[in-house]
């Protein structure tokens, strides 16, 4: 009995559960389903029930099977998946071709952006799905790469109204697989009364007390019943015989083919081999692999006649096990002599390495050339977990000694700027043993430095790379810098007391004839350590100026420093376009270290600018790509906590910077965004007293790099509501000192000024000039709170009517971006005046999810649903899907009306 007919007795909820995903794609819908479980315990079985259901219901079937001795190949399984539908490839948006293009061998380029290569996917089956709709079955995705399943990950997440049903088989116990978030039913053995009508379905003249045996014994495994059931005599069957003890289960269950396969032909299981070790779906290129071994398509006919594959239209294993009974059963020589074949055969560079290396009987120095080459292309395509691999093959079968410790190395820092960080640990420690070059070892130790790092062990990753820099002093200047730059970033949570042997080294150095992004950050650095932050903050932000405009190769060490730089020295657009940048680099590379970071640092910029859906959309994005990833969020927390400290609600908005005090080093950029955002919460509710002790305890946090900066002013605010004028002098003296001449600076120098001074026409002065430097920037939280405090104090002096216009206009920006906590404070003001409050609450714009709000502005400021789609990685039918709820909920019914209906 074929597994594609196996019974499905007792499995009427899960066949019902199926249904109704298929339906789903039948209507327009989408769904997801994972199914889990245990070799055998019937995953497959459904997963065939749901293709011939999608088929009956004419939806378009795509398919992929994972495969042991491949998973490691990068992208392979996405290749397998999407070879039906290539054909639409040349009608992707030019980013995404190419990048999937890349990503699946077909193009050469840059590493691809894992999520371009994640919305190709995404659009290509969607625009496939248009009118018939499609399901994707993918089985044993255990053993698929994991940037396949990062990708099939990602499309599911998305998966809304596609016209796609995605089903996905994962055996239990195996390798972990990344596929959070989606819908998951969970397999496990059959009742008694349906495994034992199976049981009598299946084999003949079987005894009732043996029938409930097996059962026991099987756990009531579908597979393992009818396989056994079959290989029983008669006499075991019936009960006149014992049976096999221990009867062959669990991890065995794959024994239960070895003796159909023992019977074939050699030149069936030679063509076996080839099938099972060939998994691509090229069928000419297995025919030219045949030739080779002098295999014909009649020499496979007796496995089908033994229930072991399907030939149409083929050959396909009657079950995944059959494929890795076959290989692991097949002699070492006769498994070199199919990969050596497929090796000679195949174009793609990758795949041919890894045959080359199956093909290998012992040490090769040329293979394991071709293997290390094949190891570097892995990494350029963003294929961190194939690289590994190869990179472990290749020292394998390394010949040379001098060879090895290199190779090793290049590829341990490749696995560990692709997110491995842990992965990358045992690689190292192999490099390390094997390297005596003063330059290679700076290498391991700066590897090592941002292992340290990611483990928050800030001081022993900064004297790591300091002992790196010394290796290369006498060696490479340029590489010096580079290395003692990276000493000190590392270091920026840590005071300017613990760096300043680094700094000194760093004055010592030679002058460069050519400054590039990392000279200006370090004089930069020297500069804050030795002469102070009023000194050094010309020279940070021409050093942020460098950084984002790098010419030639492109220094990734700069870019978080240089953006909370500009930040805290007034130039938040140059921050929010640094950010923007250092993302847009993390990508184009496919650091999956970095950019969770640099996603998380954009969406912190981003809330300054009172975008905030845009800023919560970023961190999503952030914790996706950290699990997708090496796990590093770093700051991600801030986004979230300064946006909480202006939204609410308030418990949660001090819940969560508590949780992430309690998470970070005392002196630490973490600690001062958890102190900054309570700071900001405790002025929004008026509470002077309490944002006056934050702000105070803040200011006593001196970390290298400048994060305590816009603390001054809310502890000037703070301190002039508690009547304590000499601290709110000294915040005011200390962030004059060290303002630029940005317009937000400028304007908040002004308001401190105003606040503190005792003249009526100088303050009311002072307040126009504040306003008037902040409408050049896009500082939009910075405006509305100067429009309070103006708003405040024009009440106090019973100029109701002007006093009336600031306050409305400071409730307006809060209320409009949803910063509610501050919108209330504005409010009450406004009550005082006798004003009433027109709330933002009552309007339709609310009933918007902040997805339909964010798809709804793109569709306002004139972009393509799929130029949407693009910048959300969602497809164009979930973007037509958002846009249709939101003109419901707004009462429109074109495109043309969104922008008045936003504004309204």
């Amino acid at each position: 009995m074929s597994a594609t007919s196996l019974p499905l007795l007792g499995r009427a909820a899960e066949v019902a559960i199926i249904d109704k995903s298929v339906q789903a794609a039948q209507d327009g819908s989408s769904a997801t389903l994972v199914l889990r479980g245990e070799a055998g315990i019937g995953k497959s079985t459904l997963l065939e029930y749901a293709v011939a259901a999608a088929q009956k219901a004419q939806l378009r079937v795509i398919r992929v099977t994972g495969f042991e001795q491949e998973a490691d190949l990068a992208y392979g399984g996405l290749q397998a998946l999407l070879r039906p539908l290539l054909d639409g490839l040349p009608d992707l948006p030019a980013p995404q071709q190419k990048a999937l293009g890349a990503a699946i061998g077909l193009d050469d380029g840059p590493p691809p952006d894992r999520f371009l290569v994640g919305l190709a996917t995404l659009t290509l089956l969607a625009d496939t799905a248009a009118g018939t709709g499609l399901m994707c079955a993918v089985d044993d995705a255990q053993w698929l790469d994991q940037e396949t399943q990062d990708v099939i990950g990602f499309v599911g997440r998305r998966l809304l109204s596609d016209g796609i049903t995605l089903v996905v088989a994962v055996r239990d116990d195996e390798r972990p697989v990344r596929l959070g978030g989606l819908q998951e039913l969970r397999l496990t053995g059959l009742d008694e009364e349906p495994a034992a009508e199976l049981l009598r379905r299946t084999a003949d003249r079987i005894d009732e007390g043996i029938a409930r045996s097996l059962v026991a014994s099987t756990g009531a495994n579908p597979l393992a019943l009818i396989e056994l059931a079959g290989e029983l005599s008669d006499d075991q069957r019936t009960g006149r015989a014992p049976l096999p003890d221990p009867l062959p289960l669990g991890v065995r269950l794959g024994r239960v083919y070895q003796r159909r396969i023992d019977d074939l032909p050699p030149a069936a299981r030679l063509a076996l081999l080839l099938a099972a070790a060939e998994s691509s779906g090229d069928g000419a290129l297995m025919r030219r692999a045949a030739e080779i071994l002098h295999v014909t398509p009649d020499d496979i006919a007796p496995a089908e006649s033994a229930g072991l594959v399907e030939l149409a239209p083929g050959p396909l294993f009657r079950h995944p096990l059959i494929r890795s009974a076959i290989y692991q059963s097949a002699s070492p020589t006769d498994r070199r002599a199919v990969h050596r074949a497929l090796a000679e055969t195949d174009d793609l560079a990758e795949r041919r390495a890894w045959n080359l290396a199956a093909a290998a009987a012992g040490p090769d120095e040329e293979v394991a050339a071709v293997l290390e080459s094949a190891a570097m292309a892995a990494r350029a395509r963003g294929g961190y977990a194939a690289s590994l691999r190869l990179a472990t093959r290749s020292a394998e079968l390394t010949v040379n000694p001098a060879h090895l410790g290199r190779r090793l190395l290049r590829i341990a820092e490749g696995v560990f700027l692709g997110g491995g960080g842990t992965a990358s640990g045992e690689l190292l420690q192999q490099a390390a043993a094997r390297i005596t070059d003063p330059v290679d070892r700076a290498s391991v130790l700066r590897i090592q430095a941002g292992q340290l790092m990611l483990a928050g062990r800030a001081h022993e990753a900064y004297a790591t790379q300091l002992a790196a820099s010394r290796l290369v002093r006498d060696i490479s200047p340029r590489l010096t810098r580079d290395t003692l730059f990276d000493a000190l970033d590392l270091a920026a949570s840590l005071s300017p007391d613990d760096v300043g042997e680094a700094v000194r080294e760093a004055r010592s150095l030679p002058p460069v004839e050519t400054m590039t992004a990392v000279d200006h950050l370090l004089d930069a650095y020297a500069t804050r350590v030795l002469d102070g932050l009023p000194a050094a903050a010309p020279a940070f932000l021409r050093a942020c100026d460098a950084v984002l405009h790098q010419t030639g190769p492109v220094n990734m060490s700069g870019f978080y420093l240089a953006t909370v730089t500009a930040s805290e020295l007034g130039g938040l657009d140059l921050a929010v376009e640094l950010a923007r940048e250092w993302v847009n680099q993390c990508r184009r590379r496919d650091n999956l270290t970095l950019l969770p970071l640099a996603l998380a640092v954009h969406a912190a910029m981003t809330v300054g600018t009172g975008r905030f859906d845009e800023a919560r959309a970023l961190t999503a994005e952030a914790v996706e790509t950290s699990n997708a990833g090496s796990g590093l969020l770093g700051t991600s927390g801030q986004a979230e906590e300064w946006l909480l400290a202006w939204t609410g609600p308030e418990q949660k908005a001090r819940d969560t910077a508590s949780r992430h005090l309690a998470e970070s080093l005392p002196r630490s950029y973490p600690a001062t965004v958890a102190h900054g955002a309570l700071v900001h919460l405790e002025l929004g509710l008026g509470n002077y007293a309490a944002a006056l002790a934050r702000a105070l305890a803040l200011a006593e946090l001196d970390v290298l790099g400048p994060t305590t900066t816009w603390n001054l002013p809310d502890l000037a605010e703070a301190a002039c509501r508690s009547g304590d004028v000499a601290t709110a002098r000294r915040a005011y003296e200390q962030f004059t000192a060290v303002a630029a001449s940005s317009p937000a600076m400028r304007g908040v120098v002004e308001r401190i000024a105003a606040l503190l001074a005792d003249d009526p026409h100088e303050a009311d002065a002072r307040y126009r000039q504040a306003l008037a430097h902040l409408a050049e920037s896009p500082a939009v939280l910075e405006v509305a709170r100067t429009h309070l405090l103006y708003g405040e104090w024009l009440r106090r002096r019973r100029r109701r009517r002007e006093a009336t216009a600031a306050l409305r206009a400071a409730h307006d920006i809060f209320d409009g971006i949803g910063a509610h906590i501050w919108a209330r404070r504005a409010a009450d003001e406004l009550a005082a005046t006798g004003e009433s409050i027109d709330s933002r609450r009552s309007r339709p714009i609310d009933d918007l999810t902040a997805r339909e709000l964010q798809v709804s502005r793109l569709a306002a400021a004139g972009a393509s649903n799929r130029e949407i789609a693009g910048q959300l990685y969602l497809s164009t039918s979930t973007v037509e899907y958002h846009l249709r709820k939101a003109f419901r909920k707004l009462g429109i019914a074109s495109r043309g009306r969104l922008q008045a209906a936003l504004n309204d």
